[in-house]
């Protein structure tokens, strides 16, 4: 029998690594994961509570992990079921980013061997990439978590980005294990390495499990959306995602509705006085640069103007010459354009159907 790692924690393995894709799909739908937990307080940069939600409740609103226990087959790691070129080649290279992060440490990098699942908080369940061992040991030492970039800037020795620290903190509290190093590979010209050390907070984690159970007790077992974070970048993607297409020509928007409507204009002639200040100083410098490519303050390159030579096809000279080929060669795309204009203060109705007469 094939020798494991056992975590030093009140934990269980739910699932080993050997499992099926439709196993590691229904088993990750019974709890809530590292990377989901920094998704429910806000601080993950790719998703939002929405995307947690919709991956643990079904479109009928019922809890997706009530399904049928799915039969056995091949193993295959979920991870690489995407269409994500930067999330594959961060998987494959985890292998990489193990074995480096624990000769740092000298150490070695075994496998983790599959999803754990707390036993006091049985929502928090957590599949760690590797357990860093000394040589010919299978005692945990600490966990590492392997992770790539494309730069530099949210790295450096002594913290990581605050996204992979919560969910390291997530996984020492359900593995037991107090110490965690994420190491990072970044894909730059200098394939910068970073190793940063993360120490279990006892009363951070205990945080993180109060916010993943009230989620699910009252967004999971209700079915009820969670309301969006309509600042987060992710939510725009979602917005597009719901509703690509127009199916009514109106309808009557909330009470609150005002409040966001002068939100939007306030904004936008925020933006546009930003923009023309902008264009100000961009043309100051541009006459002050004249025809040199670079401005100097003493010895710093504070601005650059390049010649910039660029060759692309001409849409109107195309239709004119060939309008054949311009024909077939011409595809249609959809998108929503939203306009928002300030409402008459005496002449608009709510949708209660009162008219808000004091504006």
């Amino acid at each position: 029998m094939a020798r494991r790692v056992v975590m030093p924690g009140k934990c269980r393995l739910l699932l080993d690594e050997n499992a099926t894709v439709e196993q590691w799909l229904h088993a990750r739908t019974q709890g809530i994961g590292g990377s989901e937990v920094a998704a429910l307080v806000g601080e993950s940069p790719y998703a939002t509570s929405w995307d947690v939600w919709k991956a643990k409740v079904t479109d009928e609103g019922t809890m997706a992990c009530l399904g049928e226990e799915p039969a056995p087959g091949p193993k295959v790691r979920p991870e690489l079921l995407t269409d994500n070129r930067i999330f594959e080649v961060g998987h494959r290279a985890e292998q990489m980013v193990g074995l480096w992060t624990a000769d740092r440490q000298g150490g070695i990098a075994r496998p983790a061997g599959g999803l754990y699942q707390s036993i006091e908080h049985p929502l928090a369940i957590v599949t760690p990439d590797r357990i860093l061992c000394r040589r010919r040991s299978w005692t945990p030492e600490a966990l590492i978590e392997c992770k790539t970039s494309g730069d530099p800037e949210p790295w450096d020795e002594d913290e990581a980005p605050l996204h992979y620290r919560i969910q390291a903190q997530w996984q020492m509290g359900v593995c037991g294990i107090k110490t965690c190093y994420l190491g990072c590979m970044v894909f730059n010209f200098d394939r910068d390495f970073f190793v940063v050390r993360e120490d279990f907070d006892e009363e951070w984690y205990k945080e993180l499990v109060a916010v993943a159970e009230k989620f699910w007790e009252e967004y999971v077992l209700t079915g009820e959306l969670p309301e969006h974070d309509y600042a987060h970048p992710r939510t725009v993607e979602i917005l597009k995602e719901q509703h690509p297409h127009v199916k009514f020509e109106a309808i009557q928007l909330p009470p609150d509705a005002e409040a966001w409507v002068f939100t939007y204009l306030q904004a936008r002639d925020a933006v546009k006085a930003a923009n023309e200040y902008l264009d100000e100083a961009k043309t100051w410098l541009g006459f002050h640069l004249g025809d040199a490519a670079a401005g100097y303050l003493g010895d710093d390159k504070v601005v650059s103007w390049p010649e910039i030579h660029q060759h692309r096809i001409s849409a109107t000279l195309l239709r004119e010459k060939y309008p054949e080929v311009a024909k077939e060669c011409t595809v249609e795309s959809t998108h929503r354009r939203m306009t928002v204009k300030k409402p008459k203060q005496k002449n608009y109705t709510l949708h209660t159907g009162e008219n808000n007469g004091e504006g």
